[in-house]
């Protein structure tokens, strides 16, 4: 393409408006003179385009907390995307701004030193080695600076009496303005791509791209996965995720985040659900709880009461195999399907009603099986009878407010 950069414009003029395709135009070339010196030359840059949206898209990411769980996952997650943005090692880029490292005990920060993108996977291993007390081979010869590490004790002193090993490394990108970079770079990555039609400029089906956009450290890596989902009949089956590093001294664990969806319960009342089960089964850190994976189905199963229904309480014309947690009710839904009050609940359904307690005190329902007892003689009568008592209420109401008038 003779002049890249006039078609460019172009492009963007027809498909934004005037003010974000001028935005989009200047950063471009800003992005290209701080990484690349002053240059006019976008065909040559627009070569190795997607190592360097890469690297933008990791600036976006903006912050990282690392705990001795995560930290697994982090470290391999950095060996891939660094190897992509500075392939053979070499450090290609005019710019490198600041990446702060911390330790974080939960409430506040401890800084221990300012590095690159281009060296901080290095850093990572080496702190992550100190204080989780792991092993992790290390390039000694790119990592002499970090004398500065001397002020470890130091830190160890003051965060007590927390243990060490339950902090977290803070990573913080200092730039504020990358999350604008990164879209003037994947609008020309677009551009590129809908000129050339040449799936190399396709960022969106680059996979070291896509990881970084949506399954960072920062993202949620859900430690699971799912065999089987709920029903009627059984509770849901999963298992570890192989490819989430998540085995510790008690076996994989799932994050207080991996049991909510595994539950289908609120965040907060997780750790009362697993308490239950004896606290050998957790650790803690300063950034999240983790559970021993081996009982989780123990819970899924326990909770899950099919299997408490004697013969004659399983309905024949009630479908037990419908999927998904979207099949179950609340206490108060299953009331309100019915149209019958909590009395009423209480003597002809609830003993007699499929039910999960995974959340304590407010056990789900299965829709089909209310559905039909929705369709029993003594539910409709009981429905009718409060649906004409409310008309009687509501008439009384109206008539005292007009007595009340005059």
């Amino acid at each position: 393409m003779s002049d890249i950069k006039t078609v460019f414009r172009e492009w963007l003029q027809k498909n934004f408006s005037k003010s974000t395709a001028s935005s989009y135009y200047s950063l471009v070339q800003k992005i290209f003179d701080k990484n690349f010196g002053i240059s006019q030359d976008w065909q040559k840059h627009s070569e190795n385009i997607m190592p360097l949206l890469a690297r933008y898209f990791e600036f976006a990411n903006r912050e990282y907390k690392l705990d001795r769980i995560t930290i697994w996952y982090a470290l391999d997650y950095f060996d891939n995307i660094l190897k992509f943005i500075y392939p053979k090692q070499n450090k290609t880029y005019n710019y490198e701004p600041d990446v702060k490292i911390s330790i974080y005990d939960g409430k506040k920060d401890y800084p221990i030193i300012d590095a690159s993108l281009y060296n901080l996977n290095n850093y990572i291993k080496y702190i992550a080695n100190h204080i989780f007390k792991q092993h992790h081979k290390l390039n000694t010869e790119s990592i002499n600076t970090l004398k500065t590490l001397v002020i470890f004790p130091d830190i160890s002193e003051k965060i007590k009496p927390i243990d060490i090993k339950d902090v977290a490394i803070h990573i913080d990108y200092k730039e504020s303005s990358n999350s604008a970079e990164k879209n003037a770079l994947s609008q020309y990555c677009n551009f590129l791509y809908s000129v050339t039609d040449n799936s190399v400029f396709n960022y969106m089906i680059n996979p070291i791209v896509n990881m970084v956009a949506t399954s960072s450290p920062r993202s949620y890596i859900c430690g699971f996965i799912e065999i089987e989902p709920i029903t009627g009949k059984h509770a849901r089956k999963v298992k570890p995720n192989p490819g989430v590093k998540r085995y510790t001294n008690i076996g994989y664990v799932y994050s207080t985040k991996d049991l909510a969806n595994i539950f289908n319960i609120d965040f907060n009342t997780v750790s009362n659900l697993m308490t239950k089960y004896g606290i050998n089964n957790k650790i803690t850190t300063s950034c999240d709880g983790y559970y021993n994976a081996d009982i989780t189905h123990d819970i899924l199963k326990r909770h899950h009461h099919y299997k408490d229904k004697v013969v004659d309480n399983i309905y024949s014309d009630v479908d037990y195999t419908k999927i998904g947690y979207e099949q179950w009710e609340t206490r108060k839904g299953a009331m309100k399907r019915l149209g019958i009050k909590k009395s009423a609940f209480y003597t002809h359904v609830s003993e007699r009603c499929l039910y999960i307690d995974y959340a304590e005190g407010a056990p789900k329902y299965y829709i089909p099986e209310l559905e039909y007892f929705k369709n029993l003689d003594i539910i409709k009568q009981i429905s009718k009878r409060k649906y004409h008592k409310n008309i009687l209420l509501n008439q009384n109401r109206t008539l005292s407010k007009k007595a009340c008038s005059l």
